[in-house]
């Protein structure tokens, strides 16, 4: 109820300071830990598949320009070549592979959920952020605060965001 006349009233809210005591956004966190706790439990047998297929499967995110995503979202360039190009992107391929097997249909229809909920609230509350980096540190840490599910898994939360990041799933294009 509370929310209902907060976000009829904007003007009011951000006159008197009220913004300060709603989180800037909230989402169903509930879907993507699912989705991050099977794809740890299948990473071996995925990493093995890829082992495997090493020359068959080469992925090209270069129809991205990743540089002018960049500068739309006000992502740091630091950020993203120590964090996403150095940490994440060598597991983008171990996530398609998850999202495309048969078996993991419930998995892949969370996380597309999650996305298509994620983008719009992005969309929505990206003014109460500075650089995109923030936006990501702070789904991070709404996701694995007080999590127990995730425990030994909590890097791979900030995989997935990188993850939809640089598929275009989450910022602006």
């Amino acid at each position: 109820i509370n929310n209902q006349y907060l976000n009829s009233n904007k003007d009011i809210v951000k006159q008197y300071g009220l913004d300060k005591l709603i989180l800037p956004f909230d989402f169903s966190e509930e879907e993507i830990r699912d989705v991050i706790v099977g794809f740890k439990k299948q990473l071996e047998e995925i990493a093995d598949e890829i082992k495997q297929k090493v020359e068959e499967v080469k992925y090209d995110y270069s129809g991205i320009n990743i540089q002018e995503k960049n500068t739309k979202n006000e992502l740091g360039k630091e950020y993203f070549e120590q964090e996403i190009v150095g940490k994440s992107l060598g597991h983008f391929d171990k996530i398609d592979r998850f999202l495309e097997n048969p078996k993991n249909s419930d998995f892949k229809d969370g996380y597309y959920d999650c996305v298509n909920e994620l983008s719009q609230v992005i969309l929505i509350n990206r003014d109460d952020f500075g650089a995109f980096e923030e936006v990501l540190l702070y789904i991070y840490k709404l996701v694995c605060d007080g999590s127990t599910a995730l425990k030994g898994s909590k890097r791979f939360v900030s995989v997935f965001l990188h993850y939809m990041y640089y598929t275009c799933s989450i910022g602006l294009k």
